[in-house]
């Protein structure tokens, strides 16, 4: 029989990284709110005893206003838990207690642990553990869940307390309220969590149903009488922070230092109102120059890091690839199973595996910066921005996180209270380009950029911003009009980014691109294989990747569609076409279906590596407008299956969803035909 723990505390409190070392996990872990945006399940043992450890939503109060704390809340109050570890950021004390006097009132055990106790004591700052364990009449444990300070004594307090009856508390005892709490709850006696639901009751604008509905409502005209008319919910915030700052906040001895402190420092330059936004294009820049640069640093012939290990990465895969073929001809294999294995799933996955470099690279940029804390700034630094565009700068957490992955991004958006705005911010994460894109890009930008591949890739990049932040001002001035949003936001202090978790999260990346591989794309390259090498009758064509396949008859005849975009155009317009809908299965099967349907061109090129070739290939195929309407319309168009199918989850209606595709297509459209046009003037 195992244990069931439920983790809680506000936000940026460290739950995850606790929840990781506990559970051996791999969580994601960032310097910024709303990290974790449902509960996950993890197991520990202790003493032969099994902990389930429930990773719930960070919330700053039991008062939910976003769907991750309702998430929270439920979990608490329906399913129980054998008991609950409160996670308090230690610096941040006070703030971090008011969820503390809210948990004190249900019917569950609590052992609370004081988090980032390092940084506490670095400051010079002291604080009385025990005084404050007796004022709040629970169990307190100072750790550091990073530095792994105080786990065993954290896991022996909680095997002490599991099982322990604890009834119900309320720091509002403490005050002339406690009377008029005493009476109400006095009319539910005996029911679940009864001191929690009486409090609820007493803070609810709403009429009460049921036998006690007059005595309720005279109870609570009594206790807005005693504080002089002012609303009960106002009185109540105000009742539990006289506490903390009574009987918890007065036990922290700090230090008499008044140094600034170094992140106060750095804020005046990073969020600063004029040189906040340039600094943050600046780094993104920086970011994308160290990653695709061809001439890094700007000196010729000297490759950026992503480069040198991308041409590394590509010398093996071409080298393996002889291998392969010398080896099915060895053992006499049939022409069309050399033609499957070689030229189809080695040449496709080689096609991508080639600039897996350059994706870890630009991960570990992200990785960095949010774990230094920097990202939360770039959230405040963008936010006056996308406000006059109709968002706030919470919608910029789960865009950034679009630039790793669409799925998580969308689904991190649950952490915008407002509806609408939810709404836009899952609208928008597709615009934001992918890592599964990035092949794209890079393929078809060094054919026609070399040189300036970087600058190319990061203008796509703020091109797809831009894009976003366009829709989201028509989207608010028409279909989803509403109040502006205020955004308030915890600065987290700057840290030294945690080399553990900075690897751990990019073998998840590495994994998770090598799953995909295995599986998805695989079976995507067999699929564009058998469509390109038969007709429609499913005779094997004896040249492949002809207009007569099966592949070829379907792009030519909707390329109508897309010639007005220019990269359709002309006799191999629909192997761009096939390419391009591939994306819809994932966005890396575009460039394998590339490497596929021109594999007759590459092969004819002697002693080139799979990317040159295929970079000749393409440079007789397109043209520079028409490569640069290509890489657009990949990445506008609706994202792959997977984000599709997490955005039919996420939005409230099934009419929202049709119309959000709808719009993506049609905005993809149009803004690649413009693009398109724009370039063919200039180019």
């Amino acid at each position: 029989m195992s244990i069931t723990i439920a983790l809680l505390g506000n936000p940026n409190s460290g739950k995850t990284t606790l929840f990781n070392k506990l559970t051996k996990s791999k969580g994601h872990v960032g310097n910024w709110p709303g990290v974790t945006f449902d509960r996950k399940e993890g197991q520990c043992t202790f003493k032969d005893e099994t902990f389930k450890i429930v990773d719930l939503p960070g919330i700053y109060s039991l008062a939910p206003y976003s769907p991750e704390e309702i998430v929270s809340r439920n979990y608490l109050l329906e399913e129980k838990p054998d008991i609950i570890l409160n996670i308090v950021d230690i610096t941040n004390l006070e703030r971090n207690l008011y969820l503390t006097t809210q948990l004190m009132e249900i019917d569950c055990p609590i052992v609370v642990a004081l988090n980032m106790i390092d940084i506490f004591e670095k400051q010079d700052n002291k604080i009385d553990i025990k005084q404050l364990s007796d004022n709040l009449q629970l169990p307190v444990v100072d750790i550091s869940a990073s530095n792994n300070t105080g786990l065993d004594k954290l896991l022996e307090t909680i095997y002490e307390n599991y099982n322990n009856k604890r009834n119900a508390t309320t720091v509002l005892n403490n005050f002339a309220l406690g009377k008029y709490i005493k009476e109400l709850n006095d009319l539910y006696n005996g029911s679940d969590n009864q001191l929690f639901y009486t409090i609820d009751r007493l803070e609810s604008l709403d009429a009460i149903d049921g036998n006690n509905s007059e005595k309720v409502e005279k109870i609570k005209k009594e206790a807005i009488n005693e504080y002089n008319g002012i609303d009960m919910e106002a009185v109540i915030a105000d009742l539990r922070y006289q506490y903390i700052i009574k009987y918890c906040s007065s036990l922290i001895k700090k230090s008499s230092k008044s140094e600034e402190t170094l992140s106060s420092k750095i804020d005046k330059i990073l969020t600063n109102r004029f040189l906040g936004l340039p600094i943050f294009l600046l780094i993104m820049y920086f970011m994308f120059h160290v990653t695709f640069s061809e001439n890094f640093l700007f000196i010729d012939d000297l490759s950026s890091p992503g480069m040198f290990l991308k041409d590394f990465v590509e010398d093996g895969i071409d080298n393996l690839g002889t291998v392969v073929a010398q080896a099915l001809d060895n053992i006499g294999a049939a022409p069309w199973q050399t033609a499957l294995i070689s030229g189809g799933i080695f040449a496709g996955l080689g096609a991508v595996f080639s600039y897996l470099p350059q994706i870890l690279i630009l991960f570990l940029f992200l990785s960095i910066l949010e774990d230094s804390g920097y990202m939360a700034r770039a959230s405040f630094v963008i936010d006056k921005l996308f406000k006059s565009m109709g968002l706030s700068g919470k919608s910029f957490i789960p865009m950034l996180m679009g630039f790793g992955c669409s799925v998580p991004a969308m689904m991190a958006a649950r952490t915008i209270e407002n509806e609408k705005n939810r709404i836009m911010t899952i609208l928008m994460v597709p615009f934001m380009s992918c890592g599964a894109k990035l092949p794209i890009y890079t393929v078809i930008m060094s054919a026609f950029f070399k040189g300036h591949v970087d600058t190319i890739i990061f203008g796509i990049y703020i091109l797809g911003l831009v894009i976003a932040i366009l829709s989201c001002f028509l989207l608010k001035n028409t279909v989803l009009k509403d109040d502006d949003s205020t955004y308030i936001m915890e600065m987290p202090p700057y840290r030294m980014p945690n080399l553990t978790s900075l690897l751990l999260n990019l073998w998840e990346k590495t994994k998770g691109f090598i799953t995909k591989a295995g599986t998805i794309l695989i079976t995507a390259i067999i699929l564009i294989w058998f469509l390109s090498n038969f007709d429609l009758h499913f005779h094997l064509l004896d040249e492949p990747n002809s207009k007569d396949s099966i592949l070829g008859v379907i792009g030519n005849g909707i390329k109508f569609i897309f010639t007005p975009l220019g990269f359709a155009k002309g006799e191999e317009g629909w192997k761009f076409v096939s390419a391009a809908l591939s994306g819809f299965i994932a966005k890396e099967s575009v460039i394998t279906t590339l490497g596929q349907l021109f594999s007759t061109t590459i092969d004819s090129i002697d002693d080139a590596p799979t990317s040159m070739a295929l970079t000749h290939a393409l440079q007789n195929s397109m043209t520079t407008a028409s490569a640069v309407s290509f890489a657009v319309y990949n990445l506008l168009t609706i994202p792959c299956v997977a984000a599709v199918s997490t955005m039919y989850k996420e939005l409230s209606s099934k009419k929202c969803f049709f119309l959000a595709v709808l719009f993506q297509i049609v905005v993809s459209w149009v803004v690649t035909f413009i693009v398109y046009n724009i370039v063919s003037l200039i180019l």
